[in-house]
C-alpha cells in the first residue's frame, strides 16, 4: 500500500515463475503464486502445504515473511533458499537453519544477524526455494487444501482487492494479564498461543473505518 502522494522509487515485479520436481523435493521460483504451487502439489500428490490453501502472494514473499496459517508455517517445508545480493550480484544458498526463521520473520526480511533496535543490514532478493514434502493421497490433499480455501472465503473479503493481514498476531507471552483475561476465549494456537490482532482491532471499533481510498474490512478487521 502506497501513500496517495505516490512513491519516489522503482518497483520491480518478480517474474521468476518456474516449478521443478525431483521426487519429494520441489524447487519453485520466487515469483510463483502460492496458489499455483498448491495446485502443483495436489496434482503430484505431495503433502505439506495443505495449511496454505487460499494463501495469497508469492513463494518469495511467503519465505521472506515465514508465512503461516492454521498451525503451519512455510519454514516447516523449506530445505534451501537461493538469494541474490543486489550490490555484489552474487548468489547465496542457505539451508533452513541459516534462514533464521521466526514468527513471520527470516534473515531475508530482517537482514542476517539483525538485532532488535539495530540498523538493518542490506537485504537480499530471494530467487528460488526448495521444499521437502511427503508423498500423500491426492484426494485427501485436495480436500484439506479446499477446507482452508473455504474457510478464507467465508471469513475474508476475498471478493475485494486487499493486501492481506496487516498486523501480526500477538504471542500470548507479550499480552498484559488484564487483556489476556478479557480475551481469554479468543486465544488460540497458530502455531503457538497467540491473541489474534483482529480481535483487538474489532474491540477498538475499527471495522469499516475508511482513510482516503483504503478501508478496514468489516468482515475481517486485520485485512485492508
Amino acid at each position: 500500500m502506497f501513500s496517495d502522494d505516490g512513491y519516489r522509487g522503482l518497483v520491480l515485479k518478480d517474474e521468476i515463475s518456474f516449478i521443478k520436481r525431483e521426487r519429494e523435493v520441489i524447487t519453485a521460483g520466487s515469483g510463483v503464486l502460492m496458489s499455483d504451487l498448491l495446485d502443483f502439489c495436489t496434482q503430484n500428490s505431495l503433502s505439506g502445504f495443505e495449511w496454505a490453501g487460499g494463501l495469497p502472494g508469492t513463494v518469495g514473499g511467503a519465505v521472506r515473511g515465514n508465512a503461516g496459517a492454521f498451525g503451519g508455517e512455510i519454514k516447516d517445508s523449506v530445505w534451501q533458499v537461493e538469494s541474490l545480493d543486489p550490490k555484489t550480484l552474487k548468489t547465496k544458498t542457505r539451508n533452513n537453519s541459516q534462514c533464521q526463521f521466526g514468527y513471520r520473520q527470516s534473515t531475508f526480511k530482517n537482514g542476517e544477524g539483525h538485532r532488535p533496535g539495530g540498523a538493518l543490514p542490506r537485504r537480499e532478493i530471494i530467487l528460488s526455494a526448495k521444499f521437502r514434502l511427503k508423498k500423500g493421497n491426492q484426494g485427501e490433499i485436495k480436500n484439506k487444501t479446499q477446507e482452508k480455501i473455504d474457510y478464507r472465503i467465508d471469513r475474508h473479503p476475498l471478493d475485494l482487492p486487499n493486501i492481506g493481514s496487516t498486523f501480526k498476531n500477538i504471542p500470548i507471552a507479550f499480552v498484559p494479564k488484564k487483556v489476556k483475561e478479557e480475551f481469554a476465549d479468543s486465544i488460540k494456537n497458530d502455531p503457538f498461543p497467540i491473541l489474534p490482532a483482529a480481535k483487538l482491532l474489532a474491540a477498538a471499533g475499527l471495522k469499516g473505518r475508511i482513510v482516503g481510498g483504503a478501508k478496514i474490512s468489516e468482515k475481517h478487521p486485520n485485512l485492508r
